[in-house]
């Protein structure tokens, strides 16, 4: 046998075959349209940084998969740390990261995303695309700028990070908030892309009285307080400083 009855070698061999049956069925069904999923997001918590992927399948069963979710949450969190310039390919060719420290499916960084994709596509049996990736922000500078997102999930899903539109919002500043006041730009960055997830703003602001409509900065607040540009000029006021 090729585990010789021992358990380990068992689970290395399952792997591997599961890999090689990956790489095949991949092979086989890269033709296959693929235009159900999710749109996963990983979002550091002080808003320096937030990116979205885009991770497509053939069916909603897969779609709504534990380990579907699974798989596209992790990518979401690689692109986070290591894709600052929105690169699909170098996405793919990315180390996959874990949820993390508490995610014991991830024991480390050896298999990329694309590998990890195609033993996904060997277990589900379909057709799995990552579409495309968005992102703002970099860990690397103190900046005036804070970033968050928002992701409409559905109503059974076991996780707040995934589901099928969503929205990254960029807030930026004259001059650096306190600690204190970058926690609430957060919390209304979030708040923000909520109200693009439910108006579809198609602009940011209006040429012209008839855009108003679809202009961000000219519509009501999804959470009160007159427009965008009238919340907006609030903090301003309250954090002494221009949004």
């Amino acid at each position: 046998m090729a585990s010789d009855l021992n358990l380990e070698k068992a689970l290395e061999w399952l792997d591997k075959d599961s890999a090689q049956s990956g790489w095949k069925k991949a092979e086989k069904m890269q033709t296959r349209i693929a235009s159900e999923g999710l749109i996963a997001m990983a979002a550091d918590p002080f808003g320096r940084r937030a990116g979205l992927v885009e991770l497509n399948c053939e069916t909603d069963f897969v779609g709504r998969s534990e380990l579907f979710s699974h798989l596209a949450l992790r990518i979401a969190n690689t692109h986070l740390f290591v894709n600052p310039q929105n690169s699909l390919q170098a996405l793919l060719e990315a180390p996959l990261f874990p949820l993390d420290s508490s995610d014991t499916s991830a024991q480390s960084l050896e298999s990329t995303v694309q590998q990890q994709i195609i033993a996904s596509v060997g277990k589900c049996g379909e057709n799995i695309q990552l579409r495309r990736c968005e992102s703002f922000g970099d860990f690397e500078t103190q900046s005036n700028t804070v970033i968050n997102g928002y992701i409409h999930t559905a109503a059974d899903s076991a996780y707040d990070r995934i589901g099928r539109i969503g929205a990254l919002v960029k807030i930026e500043t004259d001059t650096q908030l306190s600690s204190l006041d970058r926690a609430e730009c957060v919390g209304l960055c979030k708040k923000l892309a909520q109200h693009v997830v439910g108006f579809h703003p198609l602009r940011l602001s209006s040429a012209s009285p008839d855009q108003d409509e679809t202009s961000l900065l000219k519509q009501h607040f999804l959470m009160g307080g007159g427009t965008i540009e009238n919340v907006l000029d609030s903090y301003s006021k309250k954090w002494n400083t221009k949004l």
